[in-house]
């Protein structure tokens, strides 16, 4: 529902609230006569957005319009920026430092932490950034690894969040990988990856029975074979940008 506290027009009017890409009309209210209730809504709105509300005539021409935040709060204790970040540093179980050696070598940084509130729990996004090892695997580009890196860096991130203290909604991961540097030595970052997984998902995981990277059965150091941790990931969107020409 939509609380209108009073809309009025010269000329016989209607409502139209609109938001995403749902908009609702109301009926034709009388010229002159103040309309002052609540107007139903198709579908819910799930997450904080901004919500357009017009007055228009009979034959749709724009009388009026205003656009005011939907403002949802997400359930249980409030998650800050700072919070999200320390919830990324200690997924991998090394406190506030992420490991440097294969294949978390591929590291930069965090860039931001974006956050927004859901009916069921905190939209989290993670924005990382990985960059160009010193080295190059016999079996894989850098780039190849990179992403295969990337996806189970993802998974531990997806453990990290949806086993916390905090209602998660959904955490999705973007992945940017150096293809080079400007003149001034500043690094250049394309997405490589976006990866999510929804509060659904993640409740069908048993996350005690988790498997851990670092397991020599798991992880082939030679190979970069991660597939069983790949399968943990239930929803998986990719987008590459690296050149292909590239000899890397």
């Amino acid at each position: 529902m939509i609380l209108i506290q009073s809309a009025q027009a010269n000329v016989d009017y209607r409502l139209v609230i609109e938001y995403g890409s749902t908009a609702v009309r109301s009926d034709v209210i009388s010229a002159v006569e103040t309309f002052s209730g609540e107007v139903p809504l198709e579908t819910p709105i799930t997450e904080s957005t901004s919500v357009e509300i017009r007055v228009v005539s009979s034959d749709d021409q724009v009388l009026d319009s205003t656009n005011v935040p939907y403002q949802i709060r997400a359930p249980g204790p409030e998650l800050s920026a700072d919070e999200a970040e320390r919830i990324a540093d200690s997924s991998f179980g090394l406190g506030d430092k992420v490991p440097t050696n294969r294949p978390w070598s591929f590291f930069d940084s965090w860039r931001d932490f974006p956050l927004a509130q859901a009916h069921n729990g905190w939209v989290v996004d993670v924005n990382w950034h990985s960059k160009h090892p010193n080295y190059k695997s016999d079996q894989l580009t850098w780039a190849e690894e990179a992403e295969q890196v990337q996806s189970v860096f993802a998974v531990y991130l997806f453990r990290g969040f949806h086993t916390s203290d905090y209602q998660i909604s959904r955490v999705t991961v973007n992945a940017f990988l150096n293809s080079g540097y400007d003149t001034g030595g500043n690094p250049q970052w394309k997405q490589s990856q976006q990866i999510s997984m929804d509060r659904e998902a993640a409740e069908r995981i048993d996350w005690s029975n988790f498997v851990d990277l670092y397991r020599e059965d798991v992880f082939d150091n030679e190979t970069g074979d991660m597939s069983r941790l790949l399968d943990l990931v239930s929803e998986y969107s990719f987008t590459y940008y690296a050149d292909p020409d590239e000899d890397r």
